[in-house]
C-alpha cells in the first residue's frame, strides 16, 4: 500500500469514527422537567440529557413536560456536562431557588 492509500484508510477510518460517535451519543440533547405541583421547572442540556432526565423522573416530584419555556429564569448551573436551567414563577419562586440551591451543591 502506497503512503498515499495509508494516509486515505487513515482519514476513511477517523472520519468513520467520528460518524459512530455522533450516531452513538444518548440523545435527546436537552429535556425539561416540572416540579410537581409547582410552577417550577428546570431544562437540562447536553449529551446524555435525556438519561440524566430519566434519573429525575424516577422521583414522583418530578415529570417530564413539553411546555415552552416562557418562566423567567431563576438560575443557569453547570454540572458535569449538563447545563441546567432553571425556571419558576411566583410571588418569591422558592421551589426554583431550592432547586438552584441543591443544584449548585452538586457542582
Amino acid at each position: 500500500m502506497t503512503t498515499r492509500g495509508r494516509s486515505r484508510s487513515v482519514l476513511l477510518l477517523i472520519l468513520g469514527l467520528i460518524g459512530l460517535t455522533v450516531v452513538c451519543s444518548p440523545l435527546p440533547l436537552k429535556c425539561s422537567v416540572g416540579v410537581s405541583g409547582t410552577a417550577a421547572m428546570f431544562e437540562i442540556s447536553g449529551i446524555g440529557a435525556g438519561d440524566e432526565c430519566a434519573t429525575w423522573l424516577q422521583s414522583s416530584e418530578f415529570y417530564a413536560t413539553n411546555e415552552q419555556p416562557t418562566k423567567p429564569v431563576i438560575c443557569v448551573v453547570k454540572v458535569k456536562q449538563f447545563t441546567y436551567t432553571v425556571r419558576d414563577q411566583g410571588v418569591f419562586n422558592l421551589v426554583g431557588t431550592a432547586v438552584c440551591t441543591q443544584l449548585e451543591g452538586s457542582r
